[in-house]
């Protein structure tokens, strides 16, 4: 409540109607209506409590209490006598009061919604308002300043996870917006105050960190007031009170935005971490997507049914059938591969994330230099294998392509796959009309990865472990292919009149050399071609291929996973262990007979050259 009140100035309400209500008598007060974003009631009872010459309506999702438990034990109410509690519970209804109730509306940090909400709200306020009244609102922002990568990351994850909760949720500015829908609706007279609100504390200085350690030892910690820290001219007091606002700032983001997507209740298709607490230590389990008749088998011979998750939110703790409790929590990419079941080895994601390193791809985003770029960013994979790597090139390009239509997204979780074809990727059984929406999406994509297997079963489940994260958002950004490399792209470059169309290539399966002329004859010129061998003398044998074939590549770096190194030149730091292998002549003063020889050899220390003069 300190910091609400010292964002609007040291006042509890911020327009000319505060003056009034000072000096109005107690039974003709003005009346003031709260419409709170956040979900609870205690600013409208502070509102009540400063102002008791007003009466204050409170529109709440929640009922109010019967008369009788209005009372707390010790014989004081609950709540102050000039505070009334409403119940509303839908932002699409009329407000439940005469028009031209009210003095003063105060909308306080309306939650991630569509426009007809919030026109709704705003209308509703003006009709209930008197001639003169003020409607006062309180609006954060979903865009944050000063973010880095992450935290860009971050609220891009969140926009799309509300989209597809609510697909008509409105992302434009939610304070331009509102100022926008004010004048419309008849408003006058509007005025704006821009306050920066941190919703994350900066990082204490290690001096600072050593001196309060000291302060405090051996003395109890002291609570103080923000309104003290305001008063305290001292060289900590900024960051305290950062500390303490940018703990307010982030509850409230969390309560408008982060409630509307990421902690929402579980739904059907819904993959969850389930920490199983057992009689000595824990145990972890993956669920499959949750339906309401899946049974989910945990440790100690308990198990659990989705119809007892459905709903639940992250975090929550259930009890499985032998009365074990069960944390839920959501899995990242790494903890989901990990832990979903295969049928071939995956390229683990320390490794898959080093190969997306240094593949390097920088895909335009749709609308962006379209004309510089007439053809789609095209990636190609021979061994899908069970589709870790896939998964995470798929997330490194999803940028590029069009958002996913809910609706089809939705399709995608439940349909079943066709049965494969040598020239068609794998594709779901969905109903016509969905099957042309998909079609019109692979049609738009800026970027595609190609990926391919020999192995039916290898492509679908490589399938399922896309369509199964996260409910299937980075699924159609990939082309699940089953045959062999020659008849794949040899298909594709006669239907190119042999023009190349890869900008990146990457070949993990044995005996590189024998498949790797038709992919570098797909690739475009600086492409970019990986290969992921388990052993030093594969790489060697793959550039002897290279040296007696006359290949137009050239080797720019060995690396050994999973160690991590940083050098120079094209050694940067993207992970792995470099390696020296190259093919040599020695000279004919040496102890070689004047025959090529290879050398394969970790590189020690930072490449020394020498200058002739």
């Amino acid at each position: 409540m300190t910091v609400s009140k010292w964002l609007t100035f040291g006042h509890v309400l911020f327009s000319e109607v505060r003056h009034e209500i000072t000096r109005a008598k107690p039974l003709a007060g003005p009346s003031i209506l709260v419409i709170d974003g956040l979900g609870n009631d205690d600013w409208s009872f502070y509102a009540a409590e400063t102002y008791p010459e007003a009466s204050v309506y409170n529109l709440s999702p929640r009922a109010p209490l019967p008369a009788e438990l209005q009372i707390s034990p010790s014989g004081m109410p609950l709540s102050p006598a000039n505070h009334h509690q409403v119940q509303y519970k839908s932002p699409k209804s009329k407000f439940p009061f005469d028009t031209r109730s009210f003095d003063v509306v105060v909308y306080r940090f309306p939650t991630a919604a569509p426009e007809g909400h919030y026109r709704n709200i705003l209308s509703e306020s003006r009709r209930v308002l008197r001639v003169g009244g003020y409607i006062e609102l309180s609006i954060l922002d979903s865009d944050l300043n000063n973010l880095g990568n992450l935290g860009r990351r971050a609220i891009r994850r969140l926009k799309e996870d509300i989209r597809f909760k609510t697909p008509d949720t409105s992302f434009t500015s939610t304070p331009d917006l509102v100022v926008r829908l004010l004048g419309r609706i008849g408003f006058s007279d509007i005025k704006a105050a821009h306050v920066g609100l941190p919703v994350a504390s900066s990082v204490a200085r290690c001096g600072s960190q050593k001196l309060t350690s000291i302060h405090d030892t051996g003395k109890k910690r002291e609570s103080r007031s923000l309104a003290d820290m305001i008063g305290d001219n001292s060289p900590l007091a900024d960051q305290n009170i950062t500390k303490i606002i940018s703990r307010v700032g982030r509850w409230w983001y969390t309560r408008c935005y982060e409630l509307a997507a990421g902690t929402s209740p579980r739904d059907k298709h819904d993959v969850l971490l389930l920490r199983q607490q057992g009689p000595k230590f824990p145990r972890w389990h993956l669920s499959a997507p949750l339906r309401p008749s899946t049974t989910i088998k945990l440790s100690f011979g308990a198990s659990m049914t989705g119809s007892e998750l459905i709903g639940k939110q992250l975090l929550d703790i259930v009890l499985d059938n032998k009365g074990n409790r069960v944390l839920l929590q959501e899995p990242n990419m790494a903890t989901y591969i990990i832990n979903t079941r295969r049928l071939a080895t995956p390229i683990y994601p320390h490794d898959a994330n080093t190969i997306t390193s240094l593949l390097d791809i920088h895909p335009n985003r749709p609308a962006e230099n379209e004309c510089a770029e007439s053809q789609p960013l095209q990636i190609f994979e021979a061994g899908t294998g069970m589709g870790s790597l896939t998964l995470h090139l798929a997330k490194a390009i999803h940028a590029a392509n069009p958002p996913l239509e809910p609706l089809l997204r939705q399709a995608l979780c439940e349909a079943s796959l066709e049965t494969p074809t040598s020239d068609q990727p794998l594709r779901p059984l969905l109903q016509t009309e969905l099957a042309e929406m998909l079609q019109t999406y692979r049609d738009d994509r800026h970027a595609v990865i190609h990926t391919l297997d020999n192995r039916p079963e290898h492509s679908r489940q490589a399938y399922t472990l896309l369509r199964n994260f996260r409910r299937a958002q980075y699924l159609c950004s990939v082309d699940f292919h089953v045959g062999t490399i020659k008849e794949f792209l040899s298909a594709r470059l006669q239907e190119l009149d042999g023009q190349p169309f890869l900008s990146r290539a990457i070949l993990d399966i044995p005996a590189t050399f024998r498949h790797a002329d038709t992919v570098i004859d797909a690739l475009l010129p600086n492409g970019l071609l990986i290969i992921f061998v388990p052993s030093i003398s594969q790489v060697a044998e793959f550039q002897k291929w290279v040296g007696d074939n006359r290949q137009p590549v050239r080797c720019e770096k060995v690396l050994e996973l999973p160690v991590s190194t940083s050098a120079d030149g094209t050694h940067d730091g993207g992970g792995g262990r470099p390696w020296d292998v190259k093919t040599v002549t020695p000279r004919e003063d040496s102890l070689g007979d004047g025959q090529p020889v290879q050398i394969m050899r970790p590189k020690v220390g930072d490449r020394v050259r020498e200058l002739k003069q």
